[in-house]
């Protein structure tokens, strides 16, 4: 509220001292608060009583901004999955980041679009998941309506992005990151990928300036001839079934066969869709006819 002069000055006129009429001019004679305020403290110096005044008409105003959860994480959990409609919206979208199993996501982010219908959130975040799960069409519908709810989101074109890249139209996929770099958002990861499709590695590189241990990274290093580079980053990256087929692929270049050969077994073991790229990869043709990886691929 501020300095309480009127409290001051009634409690001044109230009080006993012989100077009291004379203290009351000289403060409102100053107009300015901080100038009254100078005043009143040099007087409160001269005259002991004013500090009695004053004592009582001190005050702090101190406001609390804080949130005393609800639920608890459990409840909020359990709710999620069971009875979504008893959680608000932000409880709701703070539910999905409770788990890592990207189904029971999705069912979240799916209840979040059908119960908040006009929040955008809901229906990207389902589109990141679905992304993640492969979903590409039920992704693009997704974003489609988060767009139309949120047009010109960071977040949303980023993943329009995404989408793009995924179906081939690089064109737009780096129009999209473009744009949602200008609202904010770090593309130039995903700028870095379109640059390793198109085959500007060097480009890829200085988008990915800064990162490491990852295999797009690697593998830029790697088409950028880069061999011992692509390899450092492989050794810190996630141990993913790409990272252990690019590595497999450095063990045929080196004529490594047991980097070749045991890598390629942790491949095709994490992802068994890798035989079938293996077979026909001209990266392992000399190994074609021998008997250890025709017995990994078939």
């Amino acid at each position: 509220m501020g300095e309480d002069f009127e409290g001051f000055m009634t409690k001044l006129e109230a009080s006993a001292l012989e100077q009291k009429d004379v203290i009351a001019n000289v403060i409102n004679s100053e107009l300015a608060p901080a100038e009254r305020e100078r005043r009143i403290k040099d007087m409160a110096v001269i005259y002991e009583e004013i500090e009695e005044i004053l004592r009582p008409l001190r005050r702090a105003e101190i406001v609390v901004n804080a949130y005393e959860p609800k639920k608890t994480d459990e409840e909020i959990a359990t709710l999620s999955t069971t009875n979504p409609e008893e959680l608000d919206e932000k409880e709701l979208l703070y539910a999905a980041t409770l788990t890592e199993d990207l189904e029971t996501k999705l069912q979240i982010y799916n209840s979040a679009k059908e119960l908040f219908p006009q929040n955008y959130r809901g229906f990207n975040n389902a589109a990141y998941v679905n992304l993640k799960l492969g979903n590409v069409e039920e992704a693009a519908e997704d974003l489609e309506k988060a767009n139309e709810l949120a047009p010109n989101t960071g977040y949303v074109l980023n993943n329009l992005g995404v989408i793009a890249a995924w179906e081939g139209d690089h064109e737009n996929a780096l129009t999209y990151y473009e744009a949602a770099q200008g609202e904010g958002i770090d593309t130039r990861y995903n700028v870095g990928n379109i640059m390793i499709i198109i085959g500007d590695y060097e480009a890829a590189l200085s988008s990915y300036a800064g990162r490491t241990c990852t295999h797009n990274v690697s593998l830029a290093h790697l088409m950028n001839k880069n061999e011992q580079a692509a390899m450092t980053n492989l050794e810190c990256a996630d141990q993913t079934a790409s990272v252990a087929y690019l590595t497999a692929i450095i063990g045929a270049r080196r004529e490594d066969n047991t980097m070749l050969f045991e890598n390629l077994r942790k491949a095709i073991s994490l992802d068994p869709d890798y035989k079938e790229c293996a077979r026909i990869d001209r990266e392992f043709i000399k190994y074609f006819d021998v008997a250890d990886f025709q017995e990994i691929v078939d």
